[in-house]
């Protein structure tokens, strides 16, 4: 029993230790107060607003996010290609298992399709949004999370990413997926007679082909911008969580909202549209979808992941950090600042201070 008790005030120790730790991590300031007495917190008196001396938080802020997206990015470029193959596949599998969920309860309210067809698109996209959880509570290799991850890291720790790295997580993730979605689209689902019957088989057939010939190359282009722009903001969500149920409550929305509006994802069509083939009589074929849709799907969606979220906020959150882009951009912009904040305080003949 005595070492249990001293076993459980080490853990404790360590535990109060590792909370100190995480606060400073958390807020630097804490090391310059740390050795000094209460009063001197009264010359300088908190804004409100401004964060505690000892502050635990349970998420992320904006900027740590993205710092954690680049070290993230880093870690993903060097994943050994057989690791990464397998990683790629199973996310790619649980894409397939999301759409398969989807198309289950989605597929099966013909008469709500006909009556109220948002109702459906509802209940298909929040089966549709397990998918992504399960990916991200693994650590999958995701293509569409990965243009995100891997363009922020080599612009936040550029020497840290090897080129060929870049590229090898790109296309080894892509092909993984499709082997995934194949899988489970061709051998757990086809094969197994899953959707055979009415009102499933017609609604699979109609996925496809809506995906296939409803629109031209650049409407899909489009669609696949907001779509790979939402699945990012998801991961984004996740990310900034620090426990499991928080991740998923993150992640929903965004995947919910693409998949209601009817976002077009590269690695989701490679389940759905397989799928409407086989099940098909020959409408559609696979060199019409690679041309009419998977093509400019892949490329908006890279659009979406790399410039709208990756480039974007690290643009905003992490180039302040780096001294040629202050020299470029805030030199440029500091006089512009002084001349407006000399126009507001016309009244104070001092100068402000920048």
């Amino acid at each position: 029993m005595e070492t249990s008790k001293e076993e459980n005030n080490n853990n404790n120790n360590d535990t109060i230790n590792d909370v100190k730790t995480i606060t400073t991590l958390v807020n630097p300031e804490l090391k310059k107060h740390h050795h000094h007495h209460h009063h001197h917190h009264h010359h300088k008196p908190r804004v409100p607003g401004q964060r505690k001396d000892f502050h635990l938080k349970l998420y992320k802020t904006p900027k740590e996010i993205f710092e954690a997206i680049a070290i993230a990015g880093v870690a993903k470029s060097e994943v050994a290609w057989f690791r990464l193959i397998i990683l790629g596949f199973l996310a790619g599998c649980f894409v397939g298992f999301g759409g398969t969920f989807a198309i289950s309860i989605g597929g099966g309210c013909p008469g709500l399709l006909e009556s109220n067809p948002g109702i459906v698109r509802l209940l298909f996209a929040s089966c549709f949004t397990s998918g992504l959880f399960f990916i991200i509570i693994t650590g999958g290799e995701l293509f569409t999370g990965n243009t995100m991850y891997l363009t922020v890291a080599v612009l936040h720790r550029t020497h840290q990413v090897k080129w060929y790295n870049f590229i090898k997580s790109w296309i080894i993730s892509y092909f993984a997926n499709a082997a995934g979605t194949l899988f489970v689209s061709g051998i757990l689902v086809y094969l197994t007679n899953l959707f055979d019957d009415e009102p499933w088989r017609s609604y699979v057939v109609a996925i496809g082909i809506r995906k296939v010939y409803a629109l031209n190359w650049g409407q899909y282009f489009a669609r696949a911008i907001g779509a790979n722009w939402l699945v990012n903001i998801a991961i984004v969500m996740s990310i900034a969580s620090e426990d499991i149920v928080s991740k998923i409550v993150g992640a929903f929305w965004p995947v919910l909202a693409f998949a209601s509006i009817g976002f077009e994802h590269c690695i989701a069509n490679m389940y759905f549209v397989p799928l409407a083939i086989w099940y098909d009589d020959g409408e559609i074929n696979f060199a019409t979808f690679l041309w009419k849709n998977l093509l400019p799907v892949t490329l908006g969606n890279i659009v979406g992941g790399a410039f709208f979220v990756g480039f974007a906020y690290w643009f905003v959150y992490l180039t302040e950090s780096k001294p040629q882009f202050k020299k470029q951009f805030y030199h440029a912009s500091s006089s512009i600042i002084s001349a407006l904040h000399h126009k507001n305080n016309e009244e104070n003949k001092d100068k402000p201070k920048l």
